[in-house]
């Protein structure tokens, strides 16, 4: 088609790759708007394949084009601005009447993303309307600039600029190369283990184990043997070599206790002795191993509050608060949720071989959302949104229900939190106890098949031991008669 609108064959060869290498978008279409090219940097800045607008009527996919008016007048006009309001993009556009032997063949259009120029714009006007906000935003700027902290390379996966956060990461790499035990506070989601596997890759321990081990996730049969180890013959089922514990394997390392808060009373105190003594002793052996172990704790409790409950020890609590560190949550982070939003979706992007953009639309939606699940839940949208997505760029349309439902976007106020409706959080929690009823059925299932077999089970269902009891915990069916 766009042979039939350039005459010479010369020109043909080498045009497409000049129009290419271009920097603005270009769209050229027929007398009828039927859409016959469009360079690299159309879909660059738009984030549309060209496949989904080749061949297709401009006068369809974007009614309201200023391209369109030269299919009437035959004048053409330059720097003109347009909103894309498929996209929600601003433009500035260009465009030319074809005329190929007097007779008028088509329009050659090129364009300009001015989109952030826009924004940029209405944010001066509107600092500008108050001069102290101004003063008080350049103040904030200097002392930034004055603080800037440098960070060690492991905690480059910690994504976030917020004050608080980074104030929490500079100590952080202050006492990594230390001994010092580190308490961690944050609230679920908020990525206790990642920082504690920065402050163990910036330490002299980096080429030695990191061990992590969550406690409320162990029936308190199995806490013991999984930190302490056992010898062989200690107890029905045990292996016949022995086991070492999460503490012998953490050997020169360091260990990560999370949800620390779990732990049960009695197992606290054996911790306790092993950071006093520096040695452990495995179920079924008399003989102390000693160990050289750095422990870094989390939790999302109130441990002083679970002390005066008689659920912590006063004297563990304080061996292992020595430096404490505290992650602050998500919602308290605004300016840092489309820069964590955008380092998932850049993964995604190599893991699905295909650019994805977050709309300016959707930015300021998650931006106002409260994140009760923190980073973990962003990360799970933004995964939700990717896999859902036909194309490059990423709208409100691909977010999970939940989180849009009985929402008004449009015009959001900023001061204004977004939550999720009780209709919504019901819906929920229908389908969660949908699929626990389901998975509990499954286990039961298996363990009927394998005449209550866990260790067969477990193979069966392709699940860790961790895992497995885990599972048993939720639903209840530890009571049940065990073969191992």
């Amino acid at each position: 088609m766009l042979r039939q609108l350039l005459s010479e064959e010369n020109t043909l060869e080498f045009l497409p790759h000049i129009l290419n290498d271009i920097y603005d978008g270009i769209v050229i279409m027929t007398s009828d708007s039927t859409i016959v090219y469009v360079n690299d940097a159309y879909t660059r800045i738009l984030g549309i394949p060209r496949e989904r607008v080749l061949g297709k009527k401009a006068n369809v996919i974007e009614p309201t084009a200023r391209s369109l008016e030269i299919l009437k007048t035959k004048e053409n006009f330059i720097n003109k601005f347009e909103v894309v309001k498929s996209l929600g993009r601003s433009i500035v556009v260009s465009a030319s009447p074809i005329f190929i032997y007097k007779e008028f063949k088509g329009v050659f259009c090129t364009f300009s993303d001015v989109t952030e120029i826009i924004q940029l714009s209405k944010e001066i006007e509107r600092l500008s309307k108050n001069e102290q906000i101004l003063k008080n935003q350049m103040v904030n700027l200097k002392k930034q600039l004055n603080e800037e902290i440098v960070l060690p390379s492991s905690f480059s996966n910690i994504i976030g600029q917020s004050h608080e956060l980074m104030k929490t990461l500079k100590l952080a790499s202050q006492v990594a190369p230390t001994n010092a035990s580190i308490l961690i506070h944050g609230e679920s989601g908020v990525g206790k283990e990642l920082v504690a596997k920065a402050i163990h890759y910036s330490s002299d321990r980096r080429d030695k184990p990191f061990i992590a081990i969550n406690c409320a996730s162990l029936p308190d049969s199995l806490v013991e043997s999984e930190l302490f180890g056992y010898d062989a013959g200690a107890f029905t089922g045990a292996n016949r070599n022995g086991q070492k514990g999460k503490f012998e394997l953490a050997h020169n390392g360091t260990l990560f206790l999370d949800e620390i808060g779990d732990m049960p009373l009695n197992i606290q105190v054996k911790i306790l002795r092993v950071i006093q003594e520096g040695e452990v002793i495995r179920i079924g052996s008399p003989k102390p191993v000693k160990v050289n172990v750095r422990i870094i704790s989390a939790t999302h409790q109130d441990l002083p509050q679970l002390i005066q409950e008689g659920k912590f020890r006063e004297d563990l609590f304080y061996r292992l608060n020595v430096i404490p560190l505290n992650i602050p949550s998500l919602k308290t982070r605004k300016d840092d949720i489309i820069l964590i939003a955008e380092h998932f979706l850049d993964k995604l992007s190599n893991e699905l071989n295909k650019e994805l953009y977050l709309s300016t639309e959707l930015k300021e939606i998650l931006t106002h959302f409260h994140w009760p699940g923190n980073v973990r839940e962003l990360e799970n949208v933004i995964k939700h949104c990717a896999f859902v997505s036909s194309n490059s760029t990423i709208t409100k349309d691909h977010l999970p229900h939940y989180l849009l439902h009985n929402q008004k976007f449009s015009n959001i106020n900023p001061n204004v939190t977004l939550e999720i409706s009780p209709e919504d959080s019901n819906q929920q929690e229908h389908l969660r106890n949908e699929i626990d009823l389901k998975e509990k059925e499954v286990i039961l299932q298996t363990l009927k098949k394998t005449n209550n077999n866990r260790t067969e089970a477990m193979k069966i269902l392709g699940i860790s031991r961790r895992t497995f009891y885990q599972k048993l915990k939720k639903h209840n069916l530890l009571i049940l008669n065990t073969k191992i």
